[in-house]
């Protein structure tokens, strides 16, 4: 696993990095990484974003969990230590982690979600933005703008067996996939659509800083995009 280094220490996932979560009536930030354990440039890529950016992360309400399968990182693999991956469980009553999730979540809404991911498949950074509550704009073409410097989008028209615009996939919230409930539908579910939930994506086979980079740029245009008054 090139230019990752993992120390066997403990994790502790039930402290997750949390700041002014309940601050009412303000906006609020969700940003999660490393659900897949063989995926690592999306835990280096927002725990980067947040020492780059730290005085604006410390004025936002937000809730981030830097690496929610530390198990699978240390490992190198998808799934958790039991085998299951954790993508496609949250709709489950019995994995602990999950129901964790679920309890830490109740009766939130979030203005943004950000899922960061990779795949060794891509031919270049996609994301997967779910289809718009009629009151929201797209931001997503915005968002792979942003990162198109380092890495070019993927230009295939399917990906995934899913239809590809420009690196968008928009899936329907009320379809999941057939192995189970990924977390983004899971949140978007949560604010009936109201809020922007990205999935962001970038290929594996590309150089791991380049990856690195690239999740910076696109949490850092989403959040400006959010957060920030005439950022459009």
């Amino acid at each position: 696993m090139s230019g990752l280094i993992v120390e066997k220490q403990h994790m502790v996932l039930s402290d997750p990095l949390c700041i002014d979560l309940h601050q009412r009536g303000c906006p609020r930030l969700y940003i999660s990484a490393g659900i897949h354990g063989d995926e690592p440039a999306g835990c280096h890529g927002l725990l980067q974003w947040a020492r780059l950016y730290a005085e604006k992360l410390a004025q936002l309400p937000v809730l981030i969990f830097p690496c929610l399968n530390p198990w699978g990182l240390v490992h190198n693999l998808r799934t958790n230590a039991s085998g299951l991956d954790l993508n496609r469980a949250w709709a489950s009553e019995e994995e602990p982690l999950i129901q964790f999730l679920h309890l830490e979540l109740t009766g939130m809404e979030f203005s943004l979600s950000l899922h960061l991911h990779e795949d060794f498949d891509a031919h270049g950074i996609y994301l997967y933005e779910p289809k718009l509550h009629r009151t929201r704009k797209s931001l997503a073409n915005q968002v792979l703008e942003a990162a198109e410097e380092v890495i070019p989008r993927d230009p295939r028209v399917r990906i995934d067996r899913r239809k590809a615009t420009h690196g968008i996939i928009r899936p329907a919230v009320h379809r999941p996939p057939p192995e189970g409930l990924p977390e983004a539908l899971y949140l978007s579910k949560l604010g009936s659509g109201r809020g922007v939930n990205l999935t962001l994506e970038t290929p594996s086979e590309w150089g791991f800083e380049h990856r690195i980079d690239a999740h910076v740029r696109m949490v850092n245009r989403a959040v400006q995009l959010c957060f920030e008054p005439n950022a459009q």
